[in-house]
């Protein structure tokens, strides 16, 4: 069973990340067009040759930086690797691996 890491948001607790690139092309091919107003309706996004240049929650927009306890050398620039992300998430937020999860429980009114 795979292991999922979980984000939450140290300023609003939003678990959505976003990852902000740069230098990327992005394709949407378009599914249809509406004929009375500007609205389109795409099929998917495809993004290539982007940059990583931070992570951030999508909700609010903080952004995740290294500590001088994750690399005293790059202390609070934006973390722009997948290595440097993993080591944040798992000291920054409350980790429950999958099937670990805590239950709801049911009986609350």
């Amino acid at each position: 069973m795979e292991n999922k890491i979980r984000f939450i948001c140290q300023d609003c607790g939003c678990t959505k990340l976003a990852e902000i690139q740069i230098h990327a092309t992005v394709t949407s091919p378009i599914q249809k067009i509406a004929t009375t107003e500007f609205d389109m309706t795409y099929d998917y996004t495809e993004i290539q040759d982007g940059t990583i240049e931070r992570y951030q929650c999508n909700n609010c927009g903080f952004i995740l930086r290294h500590t001088k306890d994750s690399n005293i050398i790059l202390e609070n620039q934006p973390i722009d690797n997948f290595d440097d992300l993993m080591w944040w998430l798992e000291h920054n937020c409350e980790q429950h691996h999958i099937g670990k999860l805590p239950k709801e429980n049911k009986n609350e009114t």
